[in-house]
């Protein structure tokens, strides 16, 4: 694919996932939540999970803050509901690995969907984070039902 059609497609799929967010609102009875906050530019996002049975059965968030993290957070949303959270993990250290230009495997390309398509965010470093945020609070709450330590 060329670069321009990329770029076409990358804007077209983040344009659609802010404007039209999946999963977006709060979850009632949700098995976990967390808020994190992204200093630099403001960014607030709060990550709601129902997990069963280590399965991601819901997830919901909201958002206030830039075009990126809202559809950044969508699409994580629908790729990891209804996954088991060994999956997740997996597809989440896919991403950040992919975020900051670490070769990923062709599985693990196939596996992020969407997501490969905020790759290009490495040439912006200041938006790497926007890019991540959702991500990071999905991870901190399936590392909490696992009953991982965290030392964020």
């Amino acid at each position: 694919m060329g670069i321009d059609r990329m770029n076409q497609l990358y804007k077209s799929v983040i344009f659609d996932h802010s404007m039209h967010p999946r999963n977006f609102g709060s979850l009632d009875n949700c098995t976990g939540s967390v808020e994190l906050r992204n200093p630099s530019c403001g960014d607030i996002i709060k990550v709601f999970v129902n997990i069963e049975d280590d399965v991601i059965k819901d997830i919901k968030y909201t958002c206030v803050g830039c075009t990126i993290s809202k559809a950044s957070t969508s699409i994580m949303s629908q790729e990891i509901k209804g996954k088991n959270v060994d999956d997740a993990k997996k597809i989440i250290k896919a991403f950040s690995d992919n975020i900051i230009k670490k070769d990923i495997d062709d599985d693990d390309k196939k596996m992020l969907g969407d997501a490969r398509l905020l790759s290009d965010l490495a040439k912006f470093p200041t938006r790497i984070r926007c890019a991540t945020l959702g991500w990071h609070a999905t991870d901190k709450l399936i590392n909490d039902y696992k009953g991982v330590i965290s030392y964020d």
